[in-house]
């Protein structure tokens, strides 16, 4: 397959939704499943500044989370993409 501007912007814009939609998933498990445990354990160890603190630590997670999931995406895309070559 030659490698034209379409096919190669095809490729970028795919890996890119693959990380975009990992990332997505990651701070949607965040956001419902371990926020309030992170928020919870540092309010007990800091005290009453973590009111001050959390949508600092709201953003630090929230990045944190976007870029694992992104990368995640990106390896069970192309997981997916490897394992239908094989089989096909």
């Amino acid at each position: 397959m030659a490698l034209t501007l379409r096919n190669t912007l095809k490729r970028i814009f795919k890996n890119l939704g693959a990380f975009i939609l990992g990332g997505t998933a990651g701070v949607i498990i965040l956001f419902i499943f371990l926020l309030k445990k992170y928020l919870e354990g540092a309010a007990t160890a800091v005290g009453m500044g973590i009111i001050a603190l959390a949508p600092v630590l709201v953003i630090i997670y929230s990045t944190t989370y976007f870029v694992l999931g992104g990368f995640s995406g990106l390896i069970l895309y192309w997981a997916y993409k490897f394992w239908k070559r094989k089989t096909h």
